[in-house]
């Protein structure tokens, strides 16, 4: 049944998003739509309640109240009660109508004052761009350039729950394609909708997306194992509010991105390293003597019982060949945790301790990053 209901996703993601090379395996399919751009948008109702309390921002009010007109924006102009505060409100009638109500103050110079906002007359086209936003995503407005992706609390808390679920299936030795076949959403469990950007595609039409995923992600969460495999090719993910109100993942150039979801997270403080990873933190005899660097983090994984993961795309970038590193470490008694460290740090890497959404620990090797990157080699 498993196998089956995959299936059904896994054509409606091809046939939907990927490229027009792949899509011609599902020519005989019935795909299922992943996506929840389809979604009609609800007809928003603006309204505009001024806040007076002096004689000047009176006479003031009376010009935005012209000004909003002219936008075709409801006005209601009232003097300030100790209860009121600005901001932004929203009302949903049904699922077709939502009404924003915008509360602003007025200050002695007649600049509308809201949260984090202020507006004069002479910024017209400003607010204008604010009242679109409104118009399109409602009273949390639009979520570019928003912290935490402009979600609120809940909504991160909705993202982050299917994120958690294990990847059954692992994705080594797969091209980007087949890999990214394993991430597509059974909405029945939860999973949100996947929307890949016009530059994402582009990049997957690429025959770098041909290359095999040279690791294993093995028992990660869905959320770290698609970050880990999303930036090998050069893409990313994050999390998307659409104008509708809809959650969905968003796969994007990694390079035009500024906040991408994060390839793990940072251990708790509230619990003792060796509580999360006992074994990274045993002392161990370690000996090597001139031995390949993915030698020695198989076995160490091994040894430690959790996951080292490599950061192969920026090692690329950083022109480090992974599999010609050879590392010595003379016999000491040491921790798998410092000898990690010591390795790396030979190999110009540094060694990152992160949790998935699910708080299992992994370790992350991944370039040091200097001021002055080197310069590109010749062919």
């Amino acid at each position: 049944m498993h196998r089956i209901l995959s299936s059904r996703l896994i054509w409606g993601l091809v046939c939907l998003y990927f490229t027009p090379i792949a899509a011609t395996y599902a020519q005989n399919s019935r795909p299922r739509s992943t996506t929840s751009r389809t979604s009609k948008l609800p007809d928003t109702h603006l309204e505009i309640q001024l806040l007076t309390g002096n004689g000047g921002a009176n006479r003031t009010a009376q010009r935005w109240s012209e000004y909003f007109q002219k936008m075709n924006v409801a006005v209601r102009i009232r003097r300030a009660t100790p209860r009121d505060k600005p901001g932004v409100t929203e009302k949903n009638i049904g699922n077709s109508v939502r009404r924003v109500i915008v509360i602003a103050g007025m200050d002695r110079q007649g600049r509308l004052i809201l949260p984090g906002r202020m507006f004069s007359l002479s910024q017209g086209g400003r607010l204008a761009e604010w009242l679109d936003e409104l118009r399109t995503y409602g009273a949390q407005g639009s979520p570019e350039g928003q912290p935490a992706w402009g979600l609120t609390k809940k909504q991160l808390d909705q993202v982050l729950l299917p994120l958690k679920r294990p990847l059954t299936i692992d994705p080594k030795g797969k091209d980007l394609l087949a890999a990214m076949v394993l991430f597509a959403p059974d909405l029945e469990q939860g999973d949100l909708p996947i929307h890949v950007t016009p530059d994402a595609k582009e990049i997957m039409a690429q025959p770098r997306s041909k290359e095999l995923f040279p690791q294993s992600l093995a028992g990660l969460s869905r959320g770290t194992a698609l970050a880990i495999l999303l930036r090998h090719y050069g893409l990313c993910f994050t999390p998307q509010r659409t104008p509708t109100g809809d959650l969905e993942l968003s796969v994007r150039d990694i390079t035009k991105t500024k906040q991408p979801w994060k390839v793990g997270w940072p251990w708790p403080d509230d619990k003792s390293r060796s509580s999360i990873a006992p074994n990274l933190f045993k002392y161990v005899t370690v000996d090597l003597e001139d031995r390949p660097l993915a030698d020695v983090v198989e076995a160490a994984s091994s040894a430690i019982g959790i996951p080292i993961l490599v950061d192969h795309a920026g090692m690329n970038e950083w022109h480090i060949d992974y599999d010609k590193i050879q590392v010595t470490f003379p016999r000491k008694r040491t921790t798998w945790g410092l000898a990690i460290q010591r390795i790396a740090f030979q190999s110009r890497l540094r060694r990152e301790l992160y949790i998935d959404e699910a708080g299992k620990p992994f370790v992350w090797l991944t370039p040091i990053e200097f001021k002055r990157k080197p310069t590109a080699k010749k062919e």
